[in-house]
This record gives C-alpha cells, sequence and structure tokens, in this order.
C-alpha cells in the first residue's frame, strides 16, 4: 500500500479540520485516500481526473463496503482531489457531512446494495449479444455454478470459473453452449 506523501498529508489534514471533521476520524479519512492511492496505481488511473473516484466507488461496492463508508471515502477522495487541482475541482457535487463514529458502527454491514459484476462502471464491454444468446450462456454458466457449490469449492474458484467461461463466450459468439464439445471432460 503507498505511503500518502508528507506535503500531500499534512494539507489533506488541515482541510479536515478546516470543514469540521473531528481529530477521531482523520484516521479513517487517511485510509480511504490510501486506498484511493493504490486503486489509481493498480488500475493506472490519474488519481487528480475526473473519472477515476467514480471508478473507485463502483470498486467499494464490488467489496460490499456500506454505503456509509462510501460516502466518507467519496468525501476524502473530493477533498484530495480539490487539493491537486482546485480550478478543476471547483464545483463538486455537494459533500455528505463527516459521518459520526456511531453511524458508521450501528449498522457495520448497511443495506444490501446491488453489487457490480465484472469490472467497476466504465471499465466493462458492451454486450451485443441477443438476449437469447446471453439465455442460454446464463443457464450454462448457472450449471456451473450449482456443480461448483455442489462440490464446496470456494467462492474465488467459483468467480475465476464464471469469469473464464464468459471469455468462452465472447470467443464462441456463434455457438450454443449444448453445441460445444464435452469430450474429455470430467464433471
Amino acid at each position: 500500500m503507498l505511503n500518502i506523501p508528507p506535503e500531500i498529508l499534512d494539507r489533506f489534514l488541515a482541510i479536515l479540520g478546516k470543514i469540521g471533521v473531528p481529530s477521531a476520524q482523520y484516521v479513517y479519512y487517511r485510509k480511504w485516500l490510501r486506498y484511493y492511492l493504490d486503486f489509481c496505481r493498480k488500475y493506472r488511473l490519474e488519481p487528480a481526473s475526473v473519472e477515476s473516484p467514480p471508478l473507485f466507488q463502483a470498486k467499494l461496492r464490488e467489496k460490499k463496503q456500506t454505503e456509509p463508508q462510501i460516502r466518507q471515502a467519496a468525501q476524502a477522495v473530493s477533498l484530495f482531489c480539490e487539493l491537486q487541482d482546485p480550478l478543476k475541482w471547483a464545483s463538486p457535487p455537494a459533500r455528505a457531512k463527516p459521518l459520526p463514529m456511531a453511524a458508521e458502527a450501528s449498522n457495520p454491514y448497511g443495506p444490501a446494495a446491488p453489487v457490480p459484476t465484472g469490472k467497476p462502471a466504465g471499465m466493462a464491454p458492451k454486450d451485443h449479444r441477443s438476449p437469447v444468446e446471453r439465455t442460454s450462456w446464463d443457464l450454462a454458466i448457472g450449471d456451473l455454478v450449482g456443480i461448483i457449490k455442489t462440490k464446496h469449492y470456494s467462492p474465488k474458484t467459483l468467480k475465476s470459473y464464471a469469469h473464464w467461461a464468459r471469455k468462452l463466450q465472447d470467443f464462441k459468439t456463434e455457438k450454443e453452449p449444448s453445441s460445444l464439445s464435452s469430450e474429455g471432460v470430467n464433471v
């Protein structure tokens, strides 16, 4: 995980104090900023870009972070981006108020939010197949999921197998899954 450069961290903490964030929450805001910088490095995104924060928020939703945590992370990232280029971020969307510790602790898992599949929004390719094509492949992948769950494989294994099944679907665009040969496959 990346460390925040000291000059940026000092300015960041000064802004947190200026907008009235309780000093007990500084550690959380610093954590979100570190996660954001690490996310940008991992996905080769520009941290001060307008496109990066929404992708980061989508990734947090994918990782099943609570909505209060996502709002707090968005506020931390927004403050960081304002530090980088104040003119570019002169009229940011309205920031959420700092969250009290009790609000975060009262419901650690929060309401179940829809979890995006695959890459964060804006990174996934468009699906141009007809609903009929998707349905037959979805049924085949659903069968695969059933078998994997029956055999008690790891959720990561399930995710990987489903990913490669989708890759096969993209490669064999003209064929139905039932028409593919299953010779030599032991299920």
